[in-house]
């Protein structure tokens, strides 16, 4: 009998031990997860770290709106536009929410000194420079760093670094900005049709860019003082069928409206001198390009891939062609304002050419420039030409008759491999191209 007593209050004990240890543990599980901050507050380009305390499980972390503030996987949390916002740290079925309110951040500066913004930008380089030599200073200009605007250099460096996403046009923008300028980084809005604002924040912007992959805008107009249109701005923008570049443009960066394959038309103001490579390469439904004579410098495949049915090269335009600038590219006659290819039978610059007129104005004619062209009967080269590349008309098979000008001092090899009608050369007697015909066994006519 007190055997049986032992082991009934042995139970009991046992029970009430786990009774007593079951809501301990739960405690302490519940007390293990804990996010570092309830709520905060941050600027418009800065951040945030929360972390989940006491915790070893996978966290998924997520925000209510990514317009207003981001969150990476490792619970960083950065501002993006003003407003309020909650971040969400899940662990299993448990969710811990932190606050964060993101603020505009005020620039202020430029406007409420507005009689020392000039004087300011001097002290801003020098402070830059005490950064990282600290010693030179004191030493060279003592008599320069009195009490006169100890505080101004220290604000302007601040702004040079600057990443806004507000101002006159509504809350659309990021922005890289210095004290007098801004340059657009990325487009957050959902409009179609864009129209970028002249100024944003008060500054004037004088280049754009992030627009990449967009697969919503249809049209663009860029205002007038924009300088630059930067690397890839609209690469891939896929259903972009128009663009209105400004005369204060000068330069269309690398990859900048490449793979817009529904741009139906491009005018390149006179502004412009460079166009870098791949900028419009793909654009496969360009019927109309116009490259003024200010333009110096094409980019590799810069037009590649384009099949343009109207290419549009105003007289003596002085730059060169290096390769496949224009390769799968139309080009009309336009006789007024100079020239190119004979634009009553032409279909695909690679098939259907049949006759080619070089313009005064270009001076090299780069590796490939014409090769494939298997319809082309003849070409005419101005006497602006001065060197013409490798592979140039290699398989145009149709080719008969080509005159080279006296000013041509370099030919390249395999110039007309597979060009298997073409059997004379025409130019000057004496000239290079008669040399080089002999040597590479073509009959040379004299003209």
């Amino acid at each position: 009998m007190k055997g049986q007593m032992k082991r009934i209050v042995a139970v009991m004990l046992s029970i009430m031990m786990v009774f007593t240890l079951v809501p301990l543990s739960s405690v302490n599980a519940a007390s293990k997860a804990k996010l570092n901050k309830k709520s905060a507050t941050i600027y418009v380009g800065k951040t945030v770290q929360l972390k989940v305390n006491n915790n070893k499980k996978k966290v998924k972390w997520s925000t209510s709106n990514k317009k207003i503030a981001i969150v990476n996987k490792k619970g960083k949390v950065t501002g993006k536009k003003a407003g309020k916002v909650t971040i969400t740290a899940k662990i299993g079925k448990k969710k811990y929410n932190c606050k964060v309110t993101v603020k505009n951040k005020a620039v202020v500066e430029p406007t409420n000194v507005p009689e020392t913004v000039k004087t300011a930008e001097q002290p801003t380089t020098s402070i830059e420079q005490s950064t990282t030599k600290p010693a030179e200073q004191p030493t060279t200009k003592p008599a320069e760093q009195p009490t006169t605007k100890p505080e101004q250099p220290s604000t302007n460096p601040v702004e040079e670094t600057t990443t806004d996403n507000y101002g006159d046009s509504g809350e659309d923008w990021i922005v890289k900005s210095t004290s007098n300028k801004c340059w657009i980084q990325e487009y957050v809005g959902n409009d179609t049709d864009i129209v970028i604002p002249s100024r944003i924040c008060g500054k004037p912007v004088v280049g754009v860019a992030g627009f990449l992959n967009n697969k919503k805008i249809t049209s663009v107009k860029i205002p007038s003082g924009v300088i630059s249109i930067e690397n890839s701005a609209f690469y891939r923008c896929s259903n972009l069928t128009s663009i209105i570049i400004p005369d204060s443009v000068t330069s269309i960066g690398k990859d900048a409206f490449g793979g817009c394959s529904s741009l139906t038309s491009i005018t390149i103001p006179d502004s412009v001198t460079s166009i870098g490579s791949y900028a419009f390469e793909e654009c496969s439904s360009l019927t109309s390009v116009t490259i003024p004579n200010s333009v110096t410098s094409i980019g590799f495949y810069a037009f590649g891939g384009c099949y343009v049915e109207k290419n549009k090269i105003i007289n003596n335009s002085k730059f060169e062609i290096s390769g496949n600038e224009f390769y799968g590219m139309i080009l009309y006659d336009y006789k007024d304002n100079g020239m190119y290819i004979n634009d009553n039978s032409i279909i695909h610059a690679e098939k259907d050419i049949k006759e080619a007129i070089i313009p005064n104005g270009i001076t090299s004619i780069g590796n490939r420039a014409f090769m494939n062209c298997n319809s082309l009967t003849n070409i005419t080269i101005s006497n602006s030409v001065t060197s013409i590349g490798s592979y140039v008309f290699e398989e145009c098979s149709s080719l008969t008759s080509i005159t080279i000008p006296n000013s041509v001092t370099s030919i390249g090899v395999n110039e007309f491999n597979g060009c298997y009608s073409l059997t004379s050369i025409k130019g000057k007697k004496g000239s290079y191209a008669e040399s080089w015909a002999n040597s590479n066994g073509y009959t040379f006519i004299p003209q």
